[in-house]
């Protein structure tokens, strides 16, 4: 019982089911599949991955290598791009300037700001547009090598141009009779900092939107041969061709802001040689004293106005040719140039002047009469317009005759020449002529003898008292200046009847030339002249020859009549004013004219007989003037010297007013 409760138990405490396994101890069929499978298995997973590790490893590799020789090839190509080439075609794009302004001048150099537009063909510069030909890479490689070439670039992002000094040379100099070695102008630029761009290819050659704005500071130095840089100026407008050789130390780029370990070191570029030509427009030789550069200047118009106790201001135009083509940036731009010249009065008879100095007192040279402190240039087409702005410098007792010869030779319709000055750095001189009118101004509105009376003085001729009024009204370019007349020398001949039409035939000589003035200084009235002591006028020039007809006398003082000045209504415009200038006069020597005692004696019976005659007059007049704001700087006063004042009238002479005693005399 025992032993069966025994087998029971056991039996009982491993019931068996339909999970039970028949045999207890061994293995079940799951665990001997699982045993013979896993020996199989194990090897191919590690050889799966070991592969795929291998394969990625091989592709990283390749890539890497990719990307090496990649980057290799396009910083390779970068380096061994040359300025001209990238120039050439079109890899750097620059479109200007569009504008220029002059920040300042010394006599150190000119500091510019240049304003334009620039653009960097990334694509082209790294190789990626080079082979666009038979020889074109096409495939995914290509795409791949693009795509990353264009993803570097867009990771640098800006490049930093640092370009060396740019030196401008002359091809030749006459005056050396060689090939100058120094530079006629040397320009330094600061570096820029210029985007880079891709795809370049897909804007329009008339596109310009993917172009940068950019101001750059430019340093010019001129060389201070201002023989070299005049000499430079003419050849070139006498060929018609600007020829000169550009060189550039050096050019360095810069790619990116250096701030990664991964960006390139800088790139050096040697430096440029090229010669430049530019085509102007020929123009005709130029004729007599005139330099070529200032030929290509006409002046339009001019004008004095006075501000008193400022000296006088004077404006000026005048027309260029432009050069510069219609489509250039900077046309209809204008340009304003804080320039100074000097304007040098010169003497007619002087052939070949010398500039005068800055502190020169040799008139033999000239005469320095006013300075130009400001220029600015409208570049129009097809002329510029250049606008001036300056002042009248003080009078002194050698440049006041000056003055006055200019002021005669233009109210004789005749040109003066003149010397331009520019103050450094360029340091230039021309030589040129101030225009005169086309045809005398008339600047005498109006004349009247009053009161005049005749009598014989014996055998030395006859005497003549009365009061002469002029009114004169200066031209409109100076028609704000105020004049103060105090002396006037008449020089004119009497006629019987109105002055024949005819003027050039009865011409009187408006003087000496400008040589005789300058040993002359008490031409010029000061403030303590004293009439007791005035002294001689200038000679008398001699009569015509031959006479005009009916000319019988000639009025001309042997010193200068006192008069007075005051402003009045001009009859002859309307709302303008004139200065009436009166001289009375008493016992003036009346010269009768050789051979003319017939024509005298006729116009005396007329007065006898019909009760009054008319008298017609023709010649010329000096004056002495005072102009508000033309001061005198060596010792008080105002004054000059104006000769040349066409007169020509006519008056009545009634009876009574000639004494006809002795005229048997006659």
């Amino acid at each position: 019982m025992a032993d069966n409760n025994k087998g029971k138990g056991k039996a009982s405490n491993g019931c068996l089911d339909e999970r039970t396994p028949l045999l207890n101890g061994g293995p079940s069929s799951r665990d001997e599949r699982t045993a013979l499978e896993s020996p199989t298995r194990s090897p191919w997973n590690r050889r799966l991955l070991i592969g795929a590790l291998a394969l990625l490893a091989l592709c990283s590799f390749a890539t890497f290598i990719f990307i090496i020789a990649a980057s290799y090839s396009f910083a390779s190509c970068a380096s061994h791009v040359e300025p001209e080439a990238m120039l050439a075609e079109g890899a750097i794009v620059w479109k200007g300037p569009s504008d220029i302004q002059v920040v300042h001048m010394a006599p150190e150099g000119i500091l510019m700001q240049v304003e334009g537009r620039i653009g960097i063909d990334a694509d082209w510069i790294i190789g990626l547009e080079h082979n666009s030909g038979t020889n074109a890479r096409f495939g995914l490689f290509e795409g791949a090598r693009k795509a990353l070439g264009r993803w570097l670039v867009k990771r640098v992002d800006t490049i930093t141009v640092t370009i060396g000094d740019i030196h401008l040379y002359a091809p030749y100099s006459r005056s050396q009779h060689r090939v100058p070695d120094a530079p006629l102008a040397s320009i330094i630029l600061q570096s820029i900092t210029v985007p880079l761009t891709t795809r370049r290819s897909q804007f329009k050659m008339s596109d310009d939107s993917w172009l940068t704005p950019l101001s750059i500071p430019m340093l010019v130095y001129l060389n201070e041969n201002s023989t070299l840089l005049m000499e430079f100026g003419k050849d070139s407008i006498q060929m018609g061709r600007v020829l000169a050789r550009a060189t550039v130390e050096s050019m360095q780029l810069d790619v990116g802001d250096g701030k990664h370990w991964w960006q390139p070191p800088p790139i050096v570029k040697p430096g440029v040689d090229k010669i430049i030509k530019y085509d102007l427009p020929l123009l005709p030789p130029t004729t007599g004293d005139d330099d070529p550069i200032m030929s290509l200047i006409h002046l339009r118009s001019y004008s004095m106005i006075t501000n008193p106790p400022e000296p006088p201001q004077i404006y000026a135009e005048a027309d260029m040719e432009n050069f510069m083509p219609v489509s250039s940036p900077l046309s209809n731009k204008e340009l304003k140039l804080p320039l100074e010249m000097i304007i040098t009065l010169l003497p007619a008879d002087l052939p070949n002047p010398k500039p005068a100095g800055p502190n020169s007192d040799d008139t033999t040279l000239g005469a320095q009469i006013a300075r130009v402190t400001e220029t600015s240039l409208s570049l129009t087409h097809p002329n510029m317009s250049i606008e001036i702005t300056g002042s009248v410098l003080p009078l002194s007792q050698t440049t006041a005759p000056y003055l006055s010869a200019f002021i005669t030779r233009y109210l004789n319709a005749q040109s003066s020449p003149i010397l331009i000055t520019t103050a450094p750095p360029f340091s230039l001189s021309f030589r040129s002529t101030f225009p005169g009118p086309k045809e005398r101004p008339k600047i005498v509105k109006t004349i009247h003898m009053r009161d005049m009376k005749l009598h014989p003085n014996g055998t030395n001729g006859f005497m003549a008292s009365g009061t002469i009024e002029v009114g004169i009204a200066l031209p409109d370019a100076v028609s704000d200046v105020e004049l103060e007349v105090d002396k006037i020398l008449p020089d004119i001949l009497v006629f019987d009847g109105p002055p024949p039409p005819a003027f050039d035939k009865c011409d009187m000589t408006v003087g000496p030339p400008l040589v005789a003035f300058r040993n002359e200084p008490a031409m010029i009235r000061r403030a303590d002249d004293d009439d007791d002591d005035e002294p001689e006028p200038f000679p008398a020039p001699p009569l015509p020859n031959p006479l005009p007809e009916r000319a019988w006398a000639r009025i001309r003082p042997t010193r200068w009549l006192n008069a007075t000045s005051e402003p009045a209504p001009d009859p002859t415009s309307p709302g303008k004013n004139l200065t009436l200038v009166t001289s009375p006069f008493e016992n003036l020597p009346l010269q009768l004219l050789p051979g003319r005692n017939a024509v005298f004696r006729k116009f005396v019976e007329k007065i006898v007989f019909k009760g009054s005659a008319i008298a017609g007059m023709r010649g010329l007049a000096a004056v002495r003037v005072d102009m508000d704001g033309l001061v005198l700087s060596d010792g008080g006063g105002h004054g000059m010297e104006i000769k040349g004042i066409p007169l020509e009238g006519a008056f009545e002479i009634r009876r009574g007013s000639v004494w006809n005693e002795n005229l048997s005399q006659v």
